[in-house]
C-alpha cells in the first residue's frame, strides 16, 4: 500500500518545466504625436446649447477672457474660458437669419476676430510710457 501511494504522489506532480531563455524587455520608444498645424487661426463649432457656440483660436488664453469680454460685451450674452476655447453665448439681436452656423453668427465671429487681430497688432508695437 505504501508503494502505491507513493506512486500515486509521484504521478501527481506535474513534471519540471525546462527552463527557457526569455528575452530582456526592451522599453518601446514613446510615439510621436501627429500634430497638425492650423490652416485658419480659428474655428467655430456647434455649442452644448442652442444659438452657443465653442470658439477656438491659436492665440486665445484664459487670460484674454475679461478684455475680450469687454470688448464684445453688446454683442455676446455670455463668454466662458473651458480648457482651451470659450463658450459663447450671443446676444439674440446679433444672430443673422439663416440656417448655417457661420452665416447666422457672422457679426460676433467678426468682433472675436478683430479683437485677436487687434491684439496681435497692439502686441508688435514697441511703447515707451516715460
Amino acid at each position: 500500500m505504501d508503494e502505491g501511494a507513493a506512486q500515486n504522489e509521484a504521478e501527481a506532480q506535474p513534471p519540471p518545466v525546462p527552463a527557457v531563455p526569455t528575452a530582456t524587455a526592451v522599453p518601446a520608444a514613446p510615439v510621436q504625436r501627429h500634430e497638425v498645424d492650423p490652416t485658419v487661426p480659428y474655428a467655430i463649432v456647434p455649442g452644448p446649447a442652442r444659438d452657443t457656440f465653442l470658439f477656438y483660436h491659436v492665440d486665445a488664453s484664459a487670460r484674454d477672457v475679461n478684455g475680450l469680454w469687454d470688448y464684445c460685451r453688446f454683442c455676446v450674452s455670455n463668454l466662458v474660458w473651458v480648457n482651451d476655447h470659450f463658450v459663447v453665448t450671443p446676444n439674440p439681436m446679433y444672430l443673422n437669419p439663416g440656417s448655417d452656423l457661420e452665416e447666422r453668427h457672422a457679426k460676433i465671429k467678426r468682433v472675436l476676430l478683430n479683437w485677436y487681430r487687434a491684439k496681435r497688432m497692439v502686441s508688435g508695437l514697441s511703447l515707451r510710457f516715460d
